[in-house]
């Protein structure tokens, strides 16, 4: 017999009788949530031994029986929230490892939408996103190229056209002086008549 916790120095000297305890003496044996003497909510366990036709006994109070759960649900909650918090950051840089890449390719593409074809700091990298990324350092190149040759074409026709147009006007002008002539030609044989 263990000492009342809630009563030391009673042990063996107090009366205690529980329905448990009535039950347990009719020869039964079980294991439920019952409440104690004091009315406190404990787990019991009573066991009917018939060689010596007594019954066996315990308790333990509810809250010092889950104590373990309780401290293993806040060591297991813990955990699983460092490992959700470590899995979001390791997400995190993968996709910045995966995305700043791509960001890059964005940001090269649309300077060459405003009109600047110089091509600088694309991906170094040896997987799709740099075969990519050769690629379009290509098409760049190529567009520069282009773009050149269509100026330097321009500036040919501008010329040409630039030429025509003073060929015209000298065309105009001398057309101009022949007018002149033939009207006072026209005028002249009006005259002599």
């Amino acid at each position: 017999v263990t000492e009342l916790l809630k009563e030391p120095g009673l042990a063996l000297k107090k009366t205690l009788f529980l329905p448990q305890i009535e039950r347990c003496l009719l020869g039964e044996s079980n294991f439920e949530g019952i409440m104690d003497y004091h009315g406190d909510s404990v787990f019991g366990y009573w066991r009917w031994f018939p060689e010596i036709k007594s019954c066996l006994v315990t308790k333990i109070d509810r809250t010092e029986a889950l104590a373990p759960i309780k401290q293993a649900a806040i060591i297991l909650t813990v955990g699983v929230l460092l490992i959700g918090i470590g899995v979001g950051i390791f997400g995190y840089w993968v996709g910045r490892l995966m995305l700043e890449p791509l960001y890059s390719l964005r940001n090269q593409a649309l300077k060459i939408k405003a009109g600047n074809f110089e091509v600088e700091g694309l991906v170094d990298s040896g997987d799709e996103i740099g075969e990519v990324a050769v690629a379009f350092q290509e098409m760049a190149e190529q567009l520069k190229s282009m773009y050149a040759n269509l100026e330097v074409k321009v500036k040919e026709k501008t010329a040409e056209l630039s030429k025509k147009v003073e060929e015209l006007a000298s065309l105009n002008a001398t057309l101009g002086k022949n007018e002149a002539a033939m009207i006072n030609l026209l005028e002249d044989e009006k005259e002599l008549e």
